[in-house]
């Protein structure tokens, strides 16, 4: 696995999810990206040497990496629904995670995968709710 195939495994999962990709590299803070209801945004945030070589692998720098991504999902928030925004949120989580976690996928084969804790933000001036969380995927990188 490279660190593009890691970031294309993931967009793909969440895609999968029933979840729609932003286009803007600025994710869901581009002010147009915030109005689709369950947009998410995938950006990666580094590239590091693991401190985790896997089970009978020798240490090796640069053979076994952590590619690190930052993910973002967007909910409209409309006064008149009440709490609707944050059940939504909670539900589209829960799908994001079964979707990135789910056994026989290249991040579960190839890769192992960490899921850091979610924590949600009300943006736009309260007009949208928006849950982060970190991901960590694991691999042995193709230096072919």
């Amino acid at each position: 696995m490279t660190p593009a195939t890691a970031l294309t495994a993931v967009i793909s999962r969440l895609a999968a999810a029933g979840l729609t990709q932003v286009r803007s590299p600025l994710g869901v803070m581009n002010a147009s990206s915030q109005r689709v209801e369950g947009a998410f945004a995938v950006k990666p945030s580094g590239v590091r040497p693991s401190s985790s070589p896997g089970r009978g692998k020798p240490i090796v720098a640069g053979l076994r990496v952590d590619s690190t991504f930052d993910i973002e999902i967007s909910h409209q928030i409309k006064p008149s629904l009440g709490l609707e925004a944050p059940s939504q949120a909670l539900t589209d989580l829960g799908l994001a995670w079964a979707a990135i976690s789910e056994n026989g996928t290249i991040l579960t084969t190839q890769g192992a995968i960490k899921i850091g804790a979610a924590r949600n933000t009300y943006e736009g001036g309260g007009a949208f709710y928006v849950t982060r969380f970190e991901l960590v995927v694991t691999y042995e990188i193709d230096l072919s």
